[in-house]
């Protein structure tokens, strides 16, 4: 078991590629806008931008932040807790729905170690108690998250933090989470 954001990388690019559709695009059109997540982007407008909290080092300094270009796919999006929240929801959602069956194949597991999975992105672990957490965690230059859910319990966590460096190897917002 190792994830690899190379590999979330080159799927996303080969993703644009087979449909000939920037890899924002297709996030927007299937996940974003059917769950009305108005501010999940690559790209920020104006206004999200100028919303925008700016990332701090280790050290407390300002950094600035990483823009990605073909690896975008693997941490180039930009959002807010509320578009988490619904992001959650619709993970944790027993609707009977188009979105369900997709983020649904998201949740299977793809390949099993132990108490670990993953999915399509989702690290999945079984606790002792048979709990099982769908999470993924991440980071960029002055920036680290989490997103977590219990499906059977419906319930789920977003953290995000202005502060840290996903070079640190800091893991106390997952810990956290």
């Amino acid at each position: 078991y190792k994830y690899s954001n190379f590999g979330m990388g080159l799927l996303g690019h080969l993703l644009s590629l087979k449909t000939r559709q920037p890899y924002e695009k297709l996030v927007t059109e299937i996940i974003c806008q059917p769950l009305a997540m108005t501010n999940t982007t690559i790209h920020l407008t104006p206004q999200q931008q100028h919303c925008f909290t700016p990332g701090h080092s280790p050290d407390g300094m300002l950094t600035s932040n990483w823009d990605f270009d073909v690896m975008a796919p693997c941490g180039a999006f930009r959002s807010t807790s509320e578009d988490l929240l619904k992001f959650l929801q619709a993970n944790v959602s027993i609707a009977n729905t188009e979105m369900a069956v997709i983020l649904g194949r998201s949740q299977a597991q793809y390949f099993e170690i132990e108490t670990l999975s993953i999915g399509l992105a989702w690290h999945i672990s079984t606790l002792p108690n048979g709990q099982v957490l769908y999470c993924h965690n991440g980071g960029t230059g002055g920036y680290t998250s989490f997103i977590g859910f219990d499906k059977i319990k419906q319930t789920g966590v977003a953290i995000l933090s202005n502060y840290d460096d996903a070079t640190n190897n800091d893991f106390s917002v997952y810990e956290m989470g």
